[in-house]
Order: structure tokens, then sequence, then C-alpha cells
């Protein structure tokens, strides 16, 4: 019994980092997948909105009144701020896609913020504040044990690289 908690605990040692490693790509999936679902409505809505106005708009003046080109202009201005793009709207551009969603979880986690994306629903930013409240803490520990765990490749591998290849002394190398 005592064996199997040693080799267990061993085991767990060893792999820890990259288990910390695949539980924060997994997390970090889960994020950009959750903001997608929860994004994604709430773009199609205020694009269809976008839309029909713009078709109402064409299909029922000629010569438009001046209050009616600011409603379209307010609801453009408004999607343009959010970054969706509502003049090409024929196109699949799609601000909430998987690859935004992980950019933008991305950019959040790493406390860095991009500025271009902001999230459109209270669901998705009542769910961003609680993702990154465990979400920054554990990027800020994975990029911890990872540069512990890259510092001695980077410091001591050419140290001693120099060393065996080159003949240099120990202190020569390090200062090399």
């Amino acid at each position: 019994m005592i064996c199997w908690v040693d080799s267990s605990q061993r085991f767990c040692r060893k792999h820890a980092f990259w288990f910390l490693l695949l539980s924060y790509v997994l997390f970090t999936l889960f994020g950009g997948l959750v903001l997608m679902a929860i994004e994604q409505p709430q773009e199609n809505k205020l694009r269809a909105q976008v839309l029909e106005l713009r078709e109402n708009f064409l299909r029922d003046n000629y010569c438009a009144p001046e209050s009616r080109l600011d409603t379209i202009i307010v609801k453009a201005s408004f999607s343009a701020n959010r970054n969706i793009a509502v003049l090409d709207a024929h196109r699949d551009d799609w601000s909430w896609d998987f690859i935004s969603s992980m950019f933008f979880v991305i950019n959040v986690l790493t406390v860095r913020g991009y500025g271009n994306s902001s999230l459109l629903s209270d669901d998705g930013k009542l769910f961003c504040i609680f993702y990154c409240l465990l979400g920054i803490p554990l990027t800020l520990y994975v990029l911890s044990c990872l540069s512990d765990l890259m510092l001695p490749i980077l410091t001591h591998g050419p140290v001693r690289h120099l060393q065996t290849y080159w003949g240099l002394p120990y202190g020569q190398a390090v200062l090399l």
C-alpha cells in the first residue's frame, strides 16, 4: 500500500506541470465556447434589427427624411462600436465565432485587453467576471510554472554547452 502511494506521489510531482498546462488549455477552450454561445445570439439579434431597418428604409423612402436617416446611423454606429460589421452584413464574418471568442478570452486572462471587442450581453459580462476571478490567477500560476521550467533550460543548458564543447571554464561560460 505504501509503495503505491509513493509511486503515485512521484507520478504527480513528475507530471504536475503538464497536467496543469492541459487543464489551463481546457479552461481557455471552455471560456471561448461559453462566450461564443452567449454572445452570438445577441450579435445575430442586433444584426437582424439593423438589416431590417436598412431594408425598410431603402424600400419605403426614395428621398429620406433626416430623422429616419438618423435612426439608421445611430443603429449602425451602435453596432460598429461593438465590432459588428453592419454595412457588410451580407458577409459571414462574425465577431463572436470560436476563434474571436478564444482571442477575447486570452486577452482577458492575460490582463492585456485588446480594446476592439466588448461583450454584448449582461450574461456574457457576468460570466466574464467569474471566469476571470479563477482564470487570471490560474494564468499567472501557469506562467510562473512555465518560467520555472524554462529558466534552467535557457540558462544552464547554454553554459554546459559552452563548457563541454568549447572548453570554457564555468565563470567565462556564465559571462558569455
